[in-house]
């Protein structure tokens, strides 16, 4: 096939891609609002503090949030993240078509599309997921044309290239971590021509930059007095501290990334060449940045992690298409018996989900970890965010045999090389599976139910019922409809480091309580013991997860005759 031919077809199968990438997310249009998504959007709509907060971001988040808000309301808003998210995956296409070719651009743009990390991204009502992406793979796109030797010295791809870095600056002040990425692959890329000289120019380049930035974001309120650079500052400082670290808790936040990034992403790495290397450079060195700026410089043990860290999503589907493009053989030279093991294998993993399993409240934590080491994987893991959408549970089983498999492909295709194509092909099979699964019931809760559909219900219930004037709600679970019926109270998250402070909430509370147990409360809780003294007046089921609205008179009357 000629080039020609190969480039027209592979634009074809772009264009595929695109297709599925939006079949996959639109169900999760409607997904509802939760946790710090619902103050997003009330936010914008208002200006005003929400539950005590405000924007504590650069002015850019503000602008895009409330233009968002104009141009499709406040109940639409993942419908324009979405719209982000495929200008990123476009780009992410062009961006690696120049530096890939063709071949590693449309697996890059696979593993994008079909990755549960980069669907959670998609849809998710805040910046990381797909706004930032796409200024970061803007700025990529413009310093590729730059470095390419056909367009060096024109001054306007220096401007757009600046222009890009700027504003993803004034979108999140993590942006640095790309400034850093694309300056340390630039000198790294020249690191022969460099002189003192040389270095003085990228010196007082980047100082220049700096004070520029600096001096625009203090200077912006004079034109948009909404943005407050004080309050950005303040934001900033709470995470820079090295005492009174919760590592435990940043550890299990990172374990849960590795569940949503799943296999298909993680485990090609480990078949990274010179090569691979070499063209996916300023990935690798972004993904090491973002580990020591997440997980060392900074603590964001009491922010989502989870959600910061879907930086990682781009790097890690570059490198994957770039190893995929390397070591996938051709599908006429596919092995029928590789293939149908593969396919055997999957859906004996799919089989998995259907075993029996049990349901865990989060606490106390020491029963996950003995559990898991006790090899008793036959439990549902409920993946929640500090941000949204709403959780949903996995079994456990399911992630660890589908990682431990992933792991022996993997160490299997270091030893064996000349077996990496064969290898590569089951962990694309098994991946494709993992995702489709996980996936699955993020929007659908196939398996074990749907925390947005007996939220749902539940708010329909609460909505119909006039004696029901004032809610609080665990996890926050619909507060954004209930701020719509005037009927939300507060929320109350059913952690031991909260249960004093609770106990008062509820002895001054008259009114009713939603509580979409998702994750399940914990048995031999406070929070048990006092729903159990409560009457329930309504009960939704999906599945393994019920939504209930109690009236707690009796337990609250409990609580104040207690000592």
């Amino acid at each position: 096939m000629s080039k020609a031919n190969w480039l027209n077809g592979g634009q074809w199968i772009a264009g595929i891609l695109l297709v599925v990438f939006l079949i996959i997310r639109l169900p999760g249009l409607s997904l509802p609002y939760h946790q710090d998504e619902w103050k997003t959007a009330a936010l914008s709509s208002s200006g005003a503090q929400v539950a005590g907060q405000t924007f504590a971001h650069p002015p850019l988040t503000q602008i895009v949030y409330r233009s968002i808000n104009t141009l499709f309301g406040t109940d639409n808003f993942r419908l324009a993240i979405l719209l982000f998210a495929v200008l990123g995956l476009v780009l992410l296409l062009v961006v690696l078509w120049r530096r890939l070719g063709a071949r590693g651009a449309l697996f890059a743009g696979a593993l994008f599309a079909v990755s549960t990390y980069s669907v959670l991204a998609s849809l998710m009502l805040d910046t990381d997921g797909a706004i930032m992406p796409f200024f970061y793979l803007l700025a990529l796109y413009f310093y590729d044309r730059i470095s390419s030797q056909t367009t060096v010295g024109r001054p306007h791809l220096w401007i757009l290239f600046l222009g890009a870095l700027f504003l993803g600056l004034l979108v999140k002040l993590s942006f640095v971590l790309v400034i850093g990425a694309i300056l340390i692959d630039f000198i790294w890329r020249h690191w022969r021509a460099i002189t003192k000289k040389y270095l003085l120019y990228v010196f007082l380049g980047l100082a220049a930059f700096a004070a520029a930035a600096f001096a625009a974001l203090m200077l912006i309120p004079l034109v948009y007095p909404a943005f407050r650079p004080e309050l950005m500052i303040s934001h900033a400082k709470g995470y820079a501290h090295l005492s009174d670290r919760n590592y435990l808790q940043s550890f299990i936040q990172g374990v849960k990334v590795v569940y949503y990034l799943s296999p298909l992403l993680i485990i090609p790495i480990l078949f990274t060449t010179r090569q691979v290397f070499q063209r996916t450079r300023v990935f690798f060195v972004h993904l090491v940045l973002g580990f020591i700026f997440y997980f060392i410089l900074f603590d964001f043990s009491a922010g989502a992690l989870d959600k910061y860290l879907m930086f990682a999503i781009v790097p890690l589907a570059a490198i994957g298409g770039a190893v995929l493009a390397d070591v996938l053989p051709d599908l006429r030279r596919v092995s029928k018996k590789v293939l149908f093991g593969a396919i055997i294998w999957s859906l004996g993993l799919v089989a998995l989900n259907f075993l029996p399993h049990d349901t865990l409240g989060l606490y106390p934590k020491t029963e996950w970890f003995s559990r898991a080491l006790h090899l008793q994987w036959n439990m549902l893991l409920p993946l929640t965010g500090g941000s949204g959408p709403l959780g949903f549970y996995v079994s456990f089983l399911f992630v660890a045999v589908s990682y431990l498999s992933a792991l022996i492909l993997g160490a299997l295709g270091l030893f064996r090389r000349h077996w990496q194509g064969g290898l590569a092909l089951l962990l694309v099979v098994l991946g494709l599976t993992y995702n489709g699964v996980l996936t699955s019931e993020l929007l659908f809760g196939s398996l074990y139910g749907s925390a947005p559909r007996a939220l749902r219900q539940s708010i329909a219930l609460i909505d119909q019922s006039p004696a029901i004037t004032s809610v609080i709600t665990y996890n926050d679970s619909g507060a954004y409809e209930l701020k719509k019926m005037h009927k939300y109270a507060n929320r109350f998250y059913a952690a031991p480091a909260f249960e004093q402070g609770h106990r008062q909430r509820f002895a001054d509370f008259d009114g009713a309580y939603l509580v979409v147990d998702m994750p399940h409360l914990y048995e031999g809780s406070f929070y048990e013991h006092f729903f159990s003294n409560c009457q329930l007046q309504y009960q939704t089921v999906s599945g393994r997860i019920s939504g209930r609205v109690y009236n707690c008179d009796q337990a609250t009357k409990l609580i104040k005759e207690s000592p």
